[in-house]
This record gives C-alpha cells, sequence and structure tokens, in this order.
C-alpha cells in the first residue's frame, strides 16, 4: 500500500513538470513552424506551399499546414528530411532531431487520438 501511495505522490508530483515540458515542445514547435515552414505554408494566397495544397485537396483539407488534422508524425519527419518535390530538405544541421520532434508535437496537436 505505501508502495502505490509514494507511486501516485511522485506521479502527482512531477505532472506539472511533465505538462510544462510538452508546452516548452509545444512553444518549441511554433517557433520552428513559424521561422522555416510558415513562410510557404502559412495563411494568404502569396504562400506557395499553400497554394499547392489547395490545388491539390481543394475544400477536402485544410491548405494551411498547422491547421491540418491528419498529419502522420512519420510523413512530417519523411517530408522535413528528404528531398520531396518542390520543398528542399531541411538539413539536421538547421533544425535538430529534438527541434524536429517538437515541430511534429506542434504539427500533430490537432490530430484525434
Amino acid at each position: 500500500m505505501k508502495k502505490i501511495i509514494h507511486t501516485a505522490l511522485t506521479l502527482f508530483c512531477l505532472a506539472p513538470f511533465a505538462a510544462g515540458a510538452q508546452d516548452s515542445a509545444m512553444e518549441t514547435g511554433e517557433r520552428i513552424y513559424l521561422a522555416r515552414c510558415e513562410y510557404c505554408h502559412g495563411e494568404g494566397p502569396q504562400k506557395g506551399g499553400t497554394m499547392m495544397l489547395h490545388r491539390r485537396y481543394g475544400e477536402s483539407k485544410p491548405a494551411v499546414l498547422h491547421q491540418r488534422i491528419d498529419l502522420l508524425p512519420e510523413y512530417i519527419r519523411n517530408v522535413v528530411r528528404t528531398n520531396t518535390p518542390g520543398m528542399t530538405p531541411v538539413r539536421i544541421t538547421e533544425v535538430n532531431e529534438e527541434e524536429l520532434d517538437a515541430l511534429v508535437a506542434f504539427l500533430t496537436r490537432n490530430n484525434p487520438d
């Protein structure tokens, strides 16, 4: 019984730190998105990536990348790191793996569970 109480107390005490770490990842992900992705994938008719996605999906999916609810983490990683037509790969020296994890978390935050 003491072990269960100790475990529950530990989890209760650490929960704010876990939430804080997640908030920090979201903030980092949003910062990376705004710095690296928003230029082409943000809102507005002048955004090349947004225009391309609108032509591809029409009204069936949001063209603005951060509004999507169907992006898979593996897909995001693949697009960011490989030579996808129309998009230059982002090198690890430009966005490291921790930042890419945060970007993935940001872009998938609205996905249904």
